[in-house]
């Protein structure tokens, strides 16, 4: 039995379905016509790297997509902080990110709360870290220093700063804490 000779492949083709889509090798094969293995085969002479290895990173890509995506990394990055995930890069998604080097915890506040839904409800996260930020909507953060925020759930109003009206104990001029980017270290 003779030698098998080597599919034919248009290989710039073959190189933008690895690199840039989520195709299985089979998808691409018929695609290009050719087999599962062959597309395998050149993969590994193309781009030096495995399947597996191609999915790796394909879903660090796509992680890091969303980590990128997020409204605080967003808004911290265009006033000139550095934004990091914490941990390794498999963690991109994770709501524990560094800024300037400060651990942060990333979490949503629950809005429209209480009467008439005229509230902005918080209340401490059990993880340790230095800084908190609450999401508001709008593109709105409460970037409150950990120490400062309350241990139990509290309401208040931030639409209006004359309010008195709360649930809790004790008044707090939350507002103060409103997009607050100084509570984050300088460079």
């Amino acid at each position: 039995m003779g030698r098998m000779r080597p599919q034919s492949v248009d290989r710039k083709l073959l190189l933008c379905l690895l690199t840039e889509n989520e195709l299985t090798h089979r998808q691409i094969a018929n695609r290009v016509g050719c087999t599962p293995e062959r597309v395998r085969q050149l993969e590994i002479e193309l781009l030096h790297r495995t399947g597996r290895e191609a999915q790796r990173e394909r879903r660090e890509r796509k992680l890091k997509e969303i980590f990128d995506g997020n409204e605080f990394v967003k808004a911290a990055r265009r006033k000139g902080f550095k934004v990091e995930p914490k941990g390794a890069k498999r963690d991109w998604f994770k709501r524990e990110i560094y800024v300037n080097g400060k651990l942060c915890l990333l979490r949503r506040a629950d809005e429209n709360k209480g009467n008439k839904g005229w509230y902005t409800a918080i209340r401490k996260p059990s993880q340790k870290a230095e800084i908190c930020v609450m999401e508001l909507s709008r593109g709105r953060f409460l970037i409150v220093p950990m120490e400062k925020m309350p241990g139990s759930r509290t309401m208040f109003s931030l639409e209006n700063p004359e309010t008195l009206k709360r649930t809790g104990k004790w008044q707090y001029p939350w507002r103060k804490y409103l997009n607050n980017w100084a509570a984050l270290p300088k460079k």
